[in-house]
């Protein structure tokens, strides 16, 4: 069902500097990304090395969709307790530290 592989359980850990080689490979090795591993387009997102990974993206958002309903639009509504918090944050005044002897208010 998932397009992701799981970990080899045979497989031995690899330090450190073995998971910066393997990632400097991949990275050197794919034709959608530069040099710090960053997709050419869409630019600023993490390339992942997989050629599938935008079909993979867009059905999983389909799947999201598909659960959740459609969106309904113009403002969505604010819950709240959302709004209570933020209000007693406010009226509260800066945060102070904690120290050992106190509890924080949940």
């Amino acid at each position: 069902m998932s397009d992701e592989h799981p970990p080899d359980l045979d497989e031995p850990e690899l330090d450190e500097e073995q998971s910066r080689r393997m990632r400097q490979l991949a990275i050197d090795n794919c034709t959608m990304c530069d040099p710090d591993g960053y997709r050419h387009e869409p630019k600023g997102i993490v390339c992942h090395h997989n050629p599938r990974q935008d079909e993979i993206n867009r059905r999983g958002i389909e799947q999201v969709r598909a659960v959740l309903g459609p969106r309904k639009p113009g403002p969505q509504p604010v819950s709240h307790d959302l709004v209570d918090v933020v209000a007693r944050q406010r009226d509260a005044g800066p945060p102070q530290p904690i120290t050992d002897e106190e509890e924080p208010e949940l």
